[in-house]
């Protein structure tokens, strides 16, 4: 299975803060952080895509996290 490639033209929004994120911080990638909200990592990148976005439960869970 190949793994979804994010870029911020494809993202929405809180994508484009979960990239910011990840770019902020080199020591944290894409699947530590979904394992911190209890996501899979395509699971968090799904709902980073423009045409998605996350459940108020995750949304809650991560805004810690990305400090918004």
């Amino acid at each position: 299975m190949s793994s979804l490639k994010l870029n911020e033209e494809s993202c929405s929004a809180f994508g484009r803060l979960v990239l910011q994120h990840l770019k902020d911080n080199p020591h944290t990638n894409m699947s530590q952080l979904a394992k911190q909200v209890g996501l899979s990592q395509a699971g968090l990148s799904w709902i980073c895509l423009e045409r998605n976005s996350p459940s108020e439960e995750t949304a809650r869970k991560i805004a810690p996290i990305l400090r918004v």
